[in-house]
């Protein structure tokens, strides 16, 4: 797993974005191929609003056992 990362991310993680200034959850969603009721769901910490996005820590963008989870790059 990567570190550090946000509190909340759940167990069968396996797809990590770190952090940066600028970052939104909609913007991490959208780099990584999943929608943000996805991405609210493996980061249980982060707030409905995506106020409280931790700068420089890892948040989860994949999680293994979901086909619907795009693990291709950006096309």
């Amino acid at each position: 797993a990567q570190s550090p990362q946000m509190p909340g991310i759940v167990a069968n993680c396996n797809r990590y974005h770190y952090v940066q200034s600028g970052d939104t959850c909609g913007a991490i969603a959208a780099i990584n191929g999943i929608n943000l009721t996805q991405f609210l769901s493996w980061n249980t910490e982060v707030d409905v609003n995506c106020t409280n996005l931790w700068l420089n820590y890892f948040v989860c963008t994949g999680v293994s056992g979901n086909t619907t989870t795009n693990i291709g790059g950006p096309t």
